[in-house]
């Protein structure tokens, strides 16, 4: 018979349907377990592990390609130390409930059920280590490393925010970035019934598409073919791959770049494959800096 604190999560902890509600794609969950010296540890079946120490979590290529760390927000951890329940993680505040949860497919599901209307609307995610936040424009983020010249490369992707209420219906949210943090804001309606559930979905990149975001310097420079070699060899530090197919490609990417220099963006290009390479232009982010 489970305890009265387990019935009481069961509903955070089981979130399959209220992915497919939102028209995503549900995936299977891989169990956490003691490590010891109250960590976690878990590992997919996408060659991914994640590792949870106090409100710290981590998901890391088990090859050493990326490795992306964040903080819980303090307003769903509160410094308390989680239980394990079913395989999944739960702190507990006193108006706030959050879950983590290890997936098959490698990311991290963070589960923040708001219980009442006098619950925290914002939550503050911050990343450690390297990882930057780079707002895309269907409301989901990537993460990147920036290189010695500026270059942002993807190192993550935080897929676009949700929320739900017990109603089953969806209630607005959106992500924001500052420096290293992502904040997402709930916005309940008049008629919103809680508790609400909202889930901010992350993972590390395992280098199927390394992406590279050149700020305005890089952007202009790029729009004349003989400033190739410099920049596609700072990238090829961070990815082999896109660093050569950075080089190969030269006619398409600086009629990207004078479009963008046009439109006042910047540049991105990724390689979805070891042979294919695209890019087009973005704003925000790592889109700084003066055209020169």
């Amino acid at each position: 018979m489970p305890s009265a604190q387990a019935q009481e999560l069961a509903p955070t902890v089981a979130p399959s349907v209220s992915h497919q509600e939102q028209g995503k794609t549900s995936t299977a969950r891989v169990p956490l377990t003691p490590t010891g010296g109250g960590s976690y540890r878990a590992s997919s079946s996408k060659d991914v592990a994640v590792h949870v120490e106090g409100s710290i979590v981590s998901s890391s290529a088990m090859d050493g390609s990326s490795s992306v760390s964040i903080a819980l927000p303090e307003q769903a951890a509160g410094g308390q130390e989680p239980t394990l329940n079913q395989g999944a993680l739960a702190y507990q505040t006193s108006s706030v409930t959050t879950s983590l949860l290890a997936l098959e497919d490698g990311q991290v599901s963070i589960q923040t059920k708001l219980r009442s209307s006098a619950s925290p609307r914002r939550f503050t995610y911050r990343f450690t280590g390297h990882a930057v936040p780079q707002l895309l424009a269907d409301g989901s983020v990537d993460l990147s490393t920036i290189t010695a010249d500026g270059t942002a490369v993807k190192i993550g992707h935080v897929e676009a925010p949700w929320a739900i209420d017990a109603a089953g219906r969806s209630v607005r949210t959106s992500y924001e970035v500052t420096s290293n943090a992502l904040v997402q804001t709930v916005y309940p309606a008049e008629d919103t019934t809680f508790p609400v559930l909202a889930d901010p979905t992350w993972g590390v990149t395992l280098g199927i598409s390394p992406t590279a975001y050149f700020n305005k310097h890089e952007t202009y420079q790029l729009q004349f073919a003989g400033n190739y070699a410099a920049i596609c060899g700072v990238v090829g530090l961070a990815d082999a791959v896109l660093g050569v197919l950075c080089g190969l490609n030269i006619a398409a990417n600086t009629a990207t770049a004078r479009r963008a220099v046009k439109n006042n963006l910047c540049m991105k290009m990724w390689a979805p494959s070891p042979v294919t390479l695209f890019s087009t232009t973005y704003g925000g982010g790592n889109c700084v800096g003066r055209f020169a």
